[in-house]
């Protein structure tokens, strides 16, 4: 009875360390590079006129204008053609 249940349970773990192993996927071989780096600077494009101390001094650091670039999912994608859509559903 002992020696069928350690020749099971080495068949048991034989067939589990088989299942284990990996042939190699190449899901991630070649994966989309970064995208490139956006600013807007002056932030909301903002006229010169109207940014704040704009007649005496340059600002030591300004905040908002890197835009945070989306790593999500169907960023690949590029927007539709407004002019193109013939119908929007609701």
């Amino acid at each position: 009875m002992r020696r069928i249940l350690a020749v099971t349970l080495a068949l048991t773990f034989a067939m589990a360390g088989w299942a284990q192993t990996s042939s190699g996927c190449s899901c991630g071989s070649n994966p989309p590079g970064r995208p490139e780096k956006r600013t807007m600077k002056p932030y909301a494009q903002e006229p010169e006129d109207l940014r704040p101390f704009s007649k005496f001094t340059t600002p030591y650091y300004e905040h908002y204008t890197d835009i945070v670039e989306y790593n999500g999912a169907a960023r690949d994608l590029t927007p539709p053609d407004p002019n193109g859509v013939t119908e929007v559903q609701e």
